[in-house]
């Protein structure tokens, strides 16, 4: 698959592009290679704290780590949904 750069040409930047199809193949794989393993992937929420690809990280079957209180509500809400 071509970036779709042409998507990008009437944007403000800065701005961030999440490729949320490849986030799940990535996860899918890390899944696959790891079933029946004594492996857990946790994310953490500090690394990057937007809750779209929170969900997406949390529908995929991992973990999401928070050490800091304000991370600690975030994922508070995450798991409330």
């Amino acid at each position: 698959m071509e970036f779709p750069i042409e998507r990008f040409n009437e944007k403000e930047t800065p701005f961030y592009y999440y490729d949320t199809d490849l986030l799940r193949q990535t996860l899918a794989e890390i899944n696959r290679c790891t079933k029946g393993l004594p492996y857990h992937v946790h994310y953490a929420i500090k690394a990057n704290a937007n809750a779209g690809l929170l969900e997406v990280i949390r529908q995929e079957g991992s973990e999401l780590t928070a050490l800091a209180a304000a991370n600690s509500r975030q994922r508070w809400l995450l798991d409330s949904n």
